[in-house]
């Protein structure tokens, strides 16, 4: 059921979770975000499914399904 994204997606409205947690695609393309194991990424462009994103500690690139539960960090607050 997790590669059905449209489906993923409507559940996800269903789901109770705190108002800090967005998903991937719901971010804009260059924000910075956190997932759950502390590691802190930058939004890049979609490639046709999923999102090429660069952590920013040693800026490798990773793809990450849409719908992956992230949450946002605001620029001016981050220190390298």
């Amino acid at each position: 059921s997790c590669r059905e994204i449209e489906l993923m997606k409507v559940l996800y409205n269903y789901d109770k979770r705190p108002s800090n947690i967005k998903l991937l695609e719901d971010i804009p393309v260059g924000s910075l975000f956190i997932i759950e194991d502390g590691r802190i990424f930058k939004k890049g462009d979609k490639l046709r499914k999923r999102f090429k994103c660069m952590l920013v500690q040693n800026k490798k690139l990773y793809l990450f399904s849409p719908i992956y539960e992230v949450k946002l960090i605001d620029k001016y607050q981050y220190e390298p």
